[in-house]
């Protein structure tokens, strides 16, 4: 959603105040896409952090996207695949922050009802994702899926093409606000170079809404907000073979040690 990427762009680029290291990124004047930062690390030395932020998005409207702006529509989502692919043999962390798709892959594209049956069949982008980390020299270090059911949708296939990168997955079907929020958590604290139990803290009060089928039996809330697996400890859990979510749920409950702040609207992802 441009939306939310002109927001988080707009952050970056702010002051800093207390607790928020996402902040007086330097955009890049030939790239507008690009932001950089130099912070201290460890024994005082200093590193370049480098941050792209895109949208797959032409305008904010779908129903333009697939007809006023097809062509350029067209191109811009070849243009974002691309690079993300790039990314996934390039960079350190890696977030996707949209639509699952029902697990067929991270979506860049309008997809018609055409679209959803190949998409649906044959699941090309997952399929070249997939294929794509299994080529890749080197994998990232962190790899987030920041969209409805990740671990569920994705867990299974990306541990098998990356196993050394770490995943960070939700557990739940999320709204596109708490997924923005979700995403901005997880670069500030890895930017505050927090410890597991901080990361864990931050990352999971961004979680408001927690979804289920109307009548059914909430599951434990630790059990289904977002994880990142393998970076402050070993992979060990074994991900299940996808499997189907009703499509049905709703924002039932409430994340008990959620905070409460602006944001996007709220949309299922």
């Amino acid at each position: 959603d441009n939306k939310i990427a002109a927001d988080l762009r707009s952050r970056l680029i702010a002051p800093c105040a207390p607790g928020n290291n996402l902040c007086k990124f330097q955009q890049d004047a030939d790239d507008a896409d690009v932001f950089t930062k130099i912070i201290l690390g460890p024994g005082g030395k200093t590193h370049k952090i480098r941050l792209r932020v895109m949208s797959s998005a032409v305008s904010h409207d779908d129903n333009d996207n697939r007809k006023i702006w097809a062509t350029d529509q067209k191109r811009q989502s070849a243009r974002i695949f691309s690079q993300f692919k790039r990314s996934l043999q390039n960079d350190g962390v890696v977030l996707y922050v949209g639509h699952s798709r029902l697990g067929t892959g991270p979506g860049f594209k309008p997809l018609d009802v055409a679209g959803w049956a190949e998409a649906e069949k044959n699941k090309p982008v997952l399929n070249e994702m997939v294929e794509t980390l299994q080529n890749a020299n080197k994998t990232p270090q962190i790899l987030g899926m920041l969209s409805c059911e990740g671990e569920n949708y994705y867990g299974h296939a990306l541990h098998k093409a990356a196993p050394k990168s770490s995943l960070l997955l939700t557990r739940q079907t999320m709204s596109s606000k708490d997924a923005y929020k979700l995403s901005e958590a997880v670069l500030n604290s890895l930017l505050s170079r927090n410890c597991k139990s901080d990361f864990d803290n931050k990352v999971q009060e961004q979680v408001v809404d927690i979804w289920r089928v109307p009548f059914s039996k909430p599951k434990p809330v630790q059990e289904i907000l977002p994880h990142l697996y393998g970076f402050f400890e070993p992979i060990t859990r074994t991900f299940a073979a996808p499997k189907t979510i009703p499509w049905f749920e709703f924002p039932l409950d409430t994340n008990p040690g959620s905070i409460r702040v602006p944001g996007p609207a709220s949309t299922r992802q």
